[in-house]
């Protein structure tokens, strides 16, 4: 832009510009590398679940999170490192990284852990290139160890770290405990218990189908490991959800086959709704009652995968091919009502319901079991 101003004020301007212009330049510091989590589209696990997580985390080292397959394990592992790392001083903004379990393993213990410290190296650099820089240029020392003794070479500037700067977290998502693969479970645990053991800032997010057996899992760290389930979703979720992923939109022939088809004059008119609103409207109610909702149990792994099929191929939700013939052996509770908007939910870390704050368990004090609507579904 052009200043319109008196002679002597433009000799000044052009002065300062000409100074600034043969000034040394500065030299550009390295722009920090932050780790990127990607949102999991369409989350609906309820935001207390993460802040109990977290608070758990205040407490205990080891938290283990169990749920059968599809019950949303590795997207709470994911969506707590997405939100607790990112910048700004949260808990976990010291690094957060996530293994999957079957992506190492080994059958002797020396096996085991070079494939373990790989991994994790691997992740590491991946998420923060910048943390592995002290020890790019260090040779791997000899012996069956070596890769392993590099990991601790590579921790150990987190211990360095001010104490403001909090603790950094590792998921280890899907423990192996099928009958074949406990052996390779203990030795993870004794991997475990070492890193524990060099880092007071480690702390620990595993997911597991169920609880791992042996005593070794009692305790990690000389602490507890603090095991809880994770709930299915609230009727409600579940049906905006199933709305949410279904390649078409809805039709009243989807809930009743004596409804017009929706190809049928009639028939064609689509059952709406809006997400922004508090109120969801008729479609979310009828979702609920659905014999097909009904038998996802609330587990959001199926509701995904079930809602892809709904195209324009399937002419009614009544004709899914997941529904078994007999109709007698689906039918939702209370006569297809749904869900009462009051249902309680437990907090799988702190026992608190969905209408009151989280809280910590005590010492001792067994995990909270799930609420009674969502056992009543699974049943």
């Amino acid at each position: 832009f052009i200043l319109f101003m008196e002679d002597d004020h433009c000799d000044e301007l052009q002065d300062r510009v000409v100074r600034a212009r043969s000034a040394p330049a500065l030299p550009l510091e390295k722009w920090p590398h932050w780790p990127l989590w990607s949102p999991i589209e369409d989350y609906c696990c309820p935001t207390r679940l993460l802040t109990s997580a977290a608070n758990a985390f205040k407490t205990r080292r080891v938290l283990l999170l169990l749920g059968p397959e599809g019950i949303g394990k590795t997207s709470f592992a994911h969506e707590f490192c997405r939100h607790f790392s990112a910048p700004g001083g949260r808990m976990m903004s010291a690094g957060a990284f996530f293994l999957r379990r079957n992506k190492f393993g080994g059958s002797s213990s020396c096996e085991f852990r070079e494939s373990f410290a790989k991994a994790l190296l691997s992740e590491i650099k991946s998420r923060s290139g910048h943390s592995v820089d002290a020890t790019s240029g260090t040779e791997v020392p000899e012996g069956s160890e070596g890769t392993f003794s590099l990991l601790r070479q590579c921790l150990q500037p987190w211990e360095k770290m001010s104490p403001t700067s909090g603790p950094w977290l590792l998921v280890i998502d899907g423990l192996l405990l099928d009958t074949g693969e406990m052996e390779e479970e203990h030795l993870l645990a004794e991997v475990l218990n070492d890193l524990l053991g060099e880092t007071m800032r480690l702390r620990l997010l595993l997911t597991a189908r169920r609880a791992p057996q042996g005593s070794c899992w009692n305790s990690l760290g000389g602490g507890q490991v603090r095991s809880s389930k994770l709930p299915p979703l609230h009727p409600r979720e579940a049906a905006k959800l199933f709305a949410l992923r279904a390649r078409r939109r809805f039709y009243p022939h989807d809930f009743d086959l004596a409804a017009p088809p929706r190809t049928v004059r009639g028939g064609g008119v689509p059952l709406g709704w809006k997400e922004e609103k508090e109120e969801a409207g008729d479609l979310l109610q009828r979702l609920q009652a659905s014999p097909l909702l009904y038998s996802l149990h609330g587990l959001p792994g199926r509701i995904v995968a079930e809602a892809a099929k709904v195209d324009d191929s399937l002419d009614s939700l009544l004709l899914h091919p997941s529904l078994v013939s007999d109709w007698a052996d689906l039918a939702p509770p209370s006569q297809g009502s749904p869900a009462p908007a009051d249902t309680v939910f437990s907090s799988p870390f702190g026992g608190a319901s969905a209408s009151s704050s989280p809280a910590l368990l005590g010492p001792g004090t067994p995990a909270a079991p799930i609420g009674s609507a969502a056992a009543a579904a699974a049943a």
